[in-house]
């Protein structure tokens, strides 16, 4: 819809700040839903916002339709292959997500789809470069390191991020003490400066026309930020966790914009619109590995830690659903033997989200230092080439065209009469 220099001002405006305001209203609401009325309400909360949008967008988003019959472009689709990534992709997620959970990581119910997935992705590559004539990922978007870089980093970024949206309301529930609600509002110190540092990166972006200055120092700042997360205690104080919660949420907040502009800028323009889609999955499966992989982090790291205590009776049953876990130990005494069961049990809880957090800083620098080997500045300047712009714009250009070849047909009008009586002279 707009030339790729113009991009990043525009979704600055149109997509950082809506996401701005859901991610720091979001977990408030949330835990208000969840205290006050029932956890459905979350879900149900939503379906106005999907109504609203389902009827707008048909409405609103006026695009000239590609030429051809509606035939024609289905058979342009690649139905088998689109088949195939979502069963691979869905096999693969979900035993993610109830991997240590629901199942255990050695029961068959988690390894038979883990491996199904694996295999049919693996199986989907294959066909999409060997055999599909028009695949659902083309392999043009990873012609370049720049590209492979960015879309990796946007796994991690995805991944970090919901690490720190799922786990740092735990930390503030079993170490500070504090309801939901107010959990939801400690988080703020990393959601709110989120977003504004995509829109600020997304404006400088558009100024410079350059991406690799705010991609590195977006790295810098994550791994500074999760570096410092580490030496959260129990009786860390509210300035030290604020101003530790700040670094990391400017450093994400700044990859949101500068990851998706390298990706978009290392392919052709016939690929522009495939690449910013294959950037907001990658965000998104990153996002769901975040939850598994930290979960599995933490309830190994909680089972070593009860295992060494007192009440290594419970440590399997305590470590299976440790987040579940939170408001029974919130519930005890905080004197006698109950106490000191449960002042050990927060402190496992701390030291697990270390651990955490240990993983997201190494998995940071892993990603910094690859992006400043293999990230080359592509120029995000070129001429807009789209089959779909605006009808608006179409219709304006068809208007002139119009003019124009008025104009002509009277030009040549003019001269044919002018040569009629030219010769009625001779």
């Amino acid at each position: 819809m707009l030339p790729l220099r113009e991009r990043p001002g525009w979704q600055a405006y149109i997509i950082s700040i809506p996401w701005a305001i859901g991610s720091v209203l979001g977990p408030v609401l949330g835990g208000t839903l969840a205290v006050k009325t029932t956890w459905r309400w979350i879900f149900w909360f939503n379906i106005p916002f999907c109504v609203i949008a389902a009827i707008g967008i048909p409405v609103c988003l006026r695009l000239h339709l590609k030429e051809g019959s509606l035939w024609v472009r289905l058979r342009e689709f690649d139905w088998f292959g689109s088949f195939m990534f979502v069963a691979a992709t869905t096999s693969f997620l979900i035993p993610i997500t109830w991997g240590g959970v629901m199942y255990e990581w050695q029961s068959w119910r988690t390894l038979v789809p883990l491996i199904v997935g694996v295999a049919s992705l693996t199986g989907f590559m294959l066909y999409s470069v060997y055999i599909s004539r028009i695949p659902l990922i083309a392999r043009s978007l990873f012609n370049t390191p720049t590209a492979i870089v960015a879309y990796i980093g946007t796994i991690v970024q995805g991944l970090i991020v919901w690490s720190l949206l799922y786990y740092m309301p735990i930390y503030f529930e079993v170490a500070k003490n504090y309801s939901p609600i107010s959990s939801g509002c400690a988080v703020m110190p990393f959601t709110l400066t989120v977003a504004p540092a995509a829109v600020v990166v997304g404006l400088i972006i558009k100024k410079t026309g350059r991406y690799r200055p705010s991609q590195f120092v977006g790295w810098f700042l994550t791994v500074l930020g999760m570096g410092l997360l580490i030496y959260l205690k129990k009786d860390t104080s509210m300035p030290a966790w604020i101003l530790m919660s700040l670094v990391p949420g400017v450093g994400l907040g700044m990859l949101f914009s500068a990851l998706g502009f390298a990706a978009s800028a290392s392919v052709s323009n016939a690929d522009l619109p495939f690449a910013g889609a294959l950037y907001s999955f990658f965000r998104a499966f990153g996002q769901t590995l975040g939850v598994a992989v930290s979960g599995v982090i933490f309830q190994n790291s909680f089972k070593k830690q009860i295992l060494a205590t007192a009440y290594r009776a419970n440590a399997d049953l305590w470590s299976s659903d440790a987040s579940a876990l939170v408001q029974v130990v919130k519930a005890w005494s905080d004197t006698g033997a109950e106490g000191v069961m449960k002042s050990r049990v927060i402190e496992a809880y701390v030291e697990s989200l270390k651990m955490v957090w240990l993983v997201m800083t190494v998995l940071a620098g892993v990603t910094f230092i690859v992006s400043l080997i293999w990230t080359a500045e592509i120029s995000l300047t070129r001429d807009l080439e789209t089959e779909q712009g605006f009808r608006h714009d179409l219709d304006e250009k068809k208007t002139n065209d119009m003019i124009i070849f008025g104009a002509v047909n009277e030009s040549m009008e003019s001269f044919r009469t002018a040569r009629v009586n030219g010769s009625d002279a001779v």
